[in-house]
This record gives structure tokens, sequence and C-alpha cells, in this order.
């Protein structure tokens, strides 16, 4: 069995349980049947439960019964739209942030994960590798649930260090903080003119 850290934090919700995140499930490219066929295949190696929070939607009715066996099993977490500080405290305390969606604009929710030093395990399409910098775990097909079964178990028996982590969550920082950015757009602008 897979033992996790405790989410208990100073602020914010928590939980006393090891626990695997989600965030923002709303549509169909969002991936949440993939999600949670994959946890449910993953029940008996791990002691973790899934939380998910923000809009969540799922596609066909097998899902729909696995969802209310997960959450009468009290292992799914469905919570809803949370305030900036809960969100932030459900983060913190997970063991893994997880994104299997289809395609990403951008993946700003991951980014966010490694500025607080979560790990990560995300769907390997569109431009998340070049996002994340190639700092997180990564998982193809998105639409496999034994792919992204065997993934989430491997992170979870893998993770990574502390000090990984820290460094994941410096070098998002420089590559992403707004004086930087803004920085390039002066530059690019002094270019063009």
């Amino acid at each position: 069995v897979i033992a996790g850290k405790n989410s208990s934090c100073n602020h914010g919700l928590s939980y006393d349980f090891p626990y695997i995140f989600a965030n923002n499930l709303a549509y169909p490219h969002k991936n949440a049947d993939t999600l949670i066929e994959a946890f449910n295949k993953i029940l008996d190696q791990t002691n973790c439960h899934l939380v998910i929070s923000g809009h969540f939607h799922v596609e066909n009715q097998n899902t729909k019964n696995l969802i209310i066996k997960l959450q009468t099993n009290h292992r799914l977490h469905l919570l809803g739209h949370l305030s900036d500080k809960d969100f932030q405290s459900i983060l913190i305390g997970s063991m893994l942030y997880v994104n299997p969606s289809s395609f990403e604009g951008f993946g700003m929710s991951a980014v966010e994960a490694m500025l607080s030093s979560v790990p990560c395990l995300l769907a390997n399409n569109s431009a998340v590798f070049e996002v994340t910098l190639g700092r997180a775990a990564y998982y193809k097909p998105s639409n496999n649930p034994c792919v992204l079964a065997d993934s989430l178990i491997d992170c979870l028996k893998n993770a990574p260090t502390d000090a990984y982590l820290e460094l994941t969550r410096q070098l998002m920082f420089s590559h992403y903080d707004y004086r930087v950015i803004a920085n390039q757009y002066l530059d690019f602008f002094r270019r063009i003119l």
C-alpha cells in the first residue's frame, strides 16, 4: 500500500488522508471519464483518495456508476468550486496533481501546482510538456485508463524528492514571473520597431 503525506494545513480546507488532486474537469476534453476509470483500477494498490474541485463532467453511464461506488466507499470527493484559500490548501496537501486533459491551450493549473512544489502527472499532448519545462511526469495516450492507472501508481511509488520539487518551483517562478514576461514583451516590441 502506498502511503501519503498528511494534508493538514495551517489554514483552509484540509483532509487527514492522502489524496490525488484534479481540478476543473468541466468539459469532455478534460477527460474525467478516463481519470475515474483509472483511479478505480488502483484502489487496492494505494490508500489515496481522489479529490476533484471545480466543475465536473462525465460522458458515460459506466463512469457515473463508478462515481457512485467511489463516493459510497468514501474514496472520491467532489468539492465543486473552492475559494482561493481552500483551493491552495487542497493543492498543497495533495500527493499528486493530475491533469488527464486531451488537450490544453496552456496548462496553467499544472504550472500552479509546480509553483506549489506539488508533483504532477500530465497527459502529454499539445503544449503541456513545453509549458511545464519537462519537469513533471507525463503519460500518453490521454484517454487510456490503463496507462493512466499505471502512471498514477508509478508517480506515487517514485515521488520526486523535495529538492527536485523546490528546483522545479524556482524554475517555474523564474520562467513565469510577470517581470520576466514583461521584459520579453518589451524586447519583442523593441526588435520589431
